[in-house]
């Protein structure tokens, strides 16, 4: 899946999803990296959202926007996996 966003061609068949998880409206919310190191959230509504709007919404994150959705989800893994020197084990 490709798509321009900020000016930038996004190419997501080659990218990372690092953790998802379903919210309460039964949409699905995912992070993902690129293999140039970029982060985006991609939310995912129902069939009919995907009909009406043409695309899935996906939105450029930073590190810190990353790190801030796992630690929000308890994705703590993922955090691991992803940001081992940022946190320690208590």
């Amino acid at each position: 899946m490709q798509q321009i966003i900020n000016n930038v061609i996004c190419d997501f068949r080659d990218a990372d999803r690092v953790s998802g998880r379903y919210g309460s409206d039964r949409h699905y919310e995912s992070l993902w990296k690129t293999k140039a190191g970029s982060w985006f959230l991609l939310h995912e509504g129902n069939l009919w959202d995907k009909i009406i709007n043409g695309k899935w919404n996906i939105f450029p994150t930073t590190e810190s926007g990353a790190k801030d959705f796992l630690l929000k989800h308890m994705k703590i893994q993922d955090l691991d996996n992803y940001f081992p020197d940022s946190y320690r084990t208590a």
